[in-house]
């Protein structure tokens, strides 16, 4: 193989992503069209990485906005929607969340609702209420 074709080849494919950023998709395009520029076809496609969860996910992006999708967001659509203008406790929010259509038992509530209450944005307060001889978390607005 002549050497200076193979030099060309490397520099118009690495001119043809340079601006992507770096990561698998950036190496199987530069690969793909080295091999093309080469007269090869096309380079082998690697196998995807498996969808493992290594972190906890967060409840926001990275541009600090509210992910919405999942329990949280859910939970962040019914702030937007005003029900939590009156404090409402667990309960209140399962049954708000099952006339929408999802789902959910009051223990996998308190989590999500506790991350809204501690979040830097400050969607929810929370304050304890007696009701018929027991103390409860309800959860407000500002």
């Amino acid at each position: 193989m002549d050497v200076d074709r193979l030099i060309r080849a490397r520099r118009e494919a690495e001119a043809a992503v340079k601006d992507m950023p770096e990561g698998d998709l950036k190496n199987t395009a530069f690969a793909t069209i080295l091999a093309h520029r080469l007269g090869q076809g096309t380079a082998p496609v690697p196998p995807s990485p498996s969808p493992t969860r290594t972190k906890a996910r967060s409840a926001t992006n990275k541009a600090g906005a509210p992910r919405r999708e999942g329990t949280t967001a859910r939970l962040l659509r019914l702030v937007e929607e005003g029900f939590f203008a009156q404090p409402r406790s667990l309960a209140d929010i399962k049954a708000a969340l099952a006339e929408r259509g999802w789902h959910y038992q009051v223990e996998s509530l308190g989590t999500p609702v506790t991350r809204l209450v501690q979040s830097k944005h400050k969607y929810l307060r929370r304050t304890q209420i007696a009701e018929g001889g027991k103390k409860i978390w309800k959860y407000s607005n500002y």
